[in-house]
């Protein structure tokens, strides 16, 4: 989803700033959309990773994390997403084509709401995922904890610290806000959004020797080990769905 949202982020940008045309009108709406819908995919799929860090500190991670509630989970963000990001389906701002740019007529209501709903939403899951970060990276203190498992709690509180740029950006649209600092965020918006939502997909990859190993065997990159072997076929039999097989 990330990786789709860097493009339909190039999409807009290349458009809008290198060939602006009357192509850009015609698709503006759908990659707006696409762009609030991916960005809440992208928020509610952190916050669900600080939950995961959490579950596997202070609860039963096997039961909260059974191959059934991992498609619940995604079902959810897929729905859940779709939903908070209805108004600007409907219509977010009039744009004309005239005298080689693109020039905004009139901003809708239908926008104002979807960066309410989008402030309140991340307010809420900004302050949700700091306790939990924080609690988990309190307790990880003062245990034994593998590296990669300290580093995994560092990148999700790190997204939760960046992440409050793209929160600032939308309250400062809500409130028109025009000082120096929300104007300099408004000017560099793209690279921070673009920068936040390749991140996670690439900081993953770096501290996930699995990941790195499991995308090796998917490409046929590497023969796979015995163990592999042997963890491929009991997945494929059905055993130990409900866990995660580190080889």
């Amino acid at each position: 989803m990330d990786a789709l949202h860097c493009i339909d982020f190039l999409w807009i940008n290349l458009v809008r700033f290198a060939i602006p045309s009357y192509l850009y009108i015609q698709t503006f709406r759908f990659v707006t959309w696409l762009d609030i819908y991916l960005f809440f995919v992208h928020h509610i799929s952190n916050c669900l990773l600080c939950f995961n860090r959490f579950s596997a500190t202070f609860l039963q991670f096997e039961k909260v994390w059974k191959s059934k509630l991992i498609n619940s989970y995604i079902i959810g963000i897929i729905v859940l997403s779709f939903i908070t990001s209805i108004p600007i389906m409907i219509k977010d701002r009039d744009i004309i084509y005239q005298n080689g740019q693109l020039i905004t007529l009139k901003i809708h209501t239908e926008l104002i709401i979807q960066r309410i709903i989008l402030s309140i939403f991340m307010f809420i899951t900004e302050i949700a995922s700091s306790i939990v970060s924080i609690w988990t990276l309190h307790k990880i203190r003062s245990k034994q904890t593998k590296r990669f498992e300290k580093n995994l709690i560092m990148i999700t509180c790190w997204h939760v610290v960046f992440e409050l740029i793209p929160f600032y950006y939308e309250v400062a649209n809500v409130f028109e806000l025009d000082d120096a600092f929300s104007k300099w965020v408004y000017t560099y918006w793209f690279t921070f959004a673009f920068i936040l939502f390749s991140s996670n997909t690439l900081t993953m990859l770096i501290i996930n020797p699995k990941l790195r190993n499991d995308i090796k065997l998917f490409f046929k990159l590497k023969k796979p080990t015995k163990n592999e072997i042997r963890t491929i076929s009991l997945h494929s039999k059905g055993q130990n769905n409900n866990r995660v097989i580190i080889v």
